[in-house]
């Protein structure tokens, strides 16, 4: 390859290192985000039911955006036209992932349509298999797989025209999808990675209240990670 020429393959590795790097070198600073994280998560976990939920997730959304304008050092970290160009693909994901969510979580009733189909079979059989795929953490499992698998689409891509709206740069999704054209694979093995430690963080949580509290020390921290290996993905395919 020429000297001039960038690689178009994401080596998952070497993101994954440099991430690890880049939180060791500015460890105070992650300190902070993950301490206002985790301080977001419980609120979030106590208010989730209420109506004070939704200026709670406005809080978050600027912390975010903070943190990804404070990694690529764009002053001030916190713009209004930024932040309003960057409602539109924010509200795509928004619509991509619920849709997705509205179908994973249809999943389990689709035997019951059976009935409808003119089938014979026993209901109240399927009532009982539903309850179980519903309350199985082996299904559940399942769906984290089959979402996981849609992640480089659903997720990644759009999150870079995200990004790239914060930055005040191109945030179509075209745009994005040809910029990380080729690299499903190096995607899929990093939605892997990170849902995978978030499960096993989320079931340590499953055991007691105890568990529980420690599982959120770690899955604050885990998050201000995950966020930095984005931006380390962005800045590969975006940054000359």
């Amino acid at each position: 390859m020429p000297k001039n020429e960038k690689a178009t393959a994401l080596s998952v590795k070497k993101v994954l290192i440099e991430s690890a790097f880049y939180c060791r070198d500015n460890w105070l600073m992650m300190l902070m985000f993950a301490a206002v994280n985790y301080m977001l998560l419980v609120a979030g976990f106590a208010l989730w039911s209420t109506v004070l939920f939704l200026p709670l997730a406005v809080v978050a959304y600027l912390f975010w955006s903070y943190f990804f304008r404070f990694y690529f050092q764009k002053t001030p970290y916190l713009q209004l036209k930024p932040l309003l160009n960057s409602l539109m693909p924010s509200s795509k994901i928004l619509i991509i992932g619920v849709m997705v969510a509205i179908l994973v979580s249809m999943l389990p009733f689709v035997p019951l349509l059976l009935v409808y189909f003119g089938v014979e079979v026993d209901v109240g059989s399927l009532v009982r298999l539903q309850r179980e795929l519903i309350e199985s953490r082996l299904a559940n499992l399942a769906f984290i797989l089959f979402v996981t698998l849609l992640f480089p689409q659903i997720l990644f891509r759009p999150f870079m025209a995200w990004i790239s709206a914060l930055l005040g740069r191109n945030r179509t999704l075209r745009y994005a999808w040809s910029k990380t054209k080729g690299n499903y694979l190096p995607l899929l093995c990093l939605a892997v990675v990170m849902n995978l430690c978030g499960f096993l963080v989320d079931s340590l949580g499953q055991i007691n209240d105890f568990c529980m509290v420690f599982s959120w020390f770690l899955m604050s921290p885990l998050m201000v990670y995950f966020n930095v290996v984005i931006a380390q993905v962005y800045a590969f395919f975006f940054e000359d």
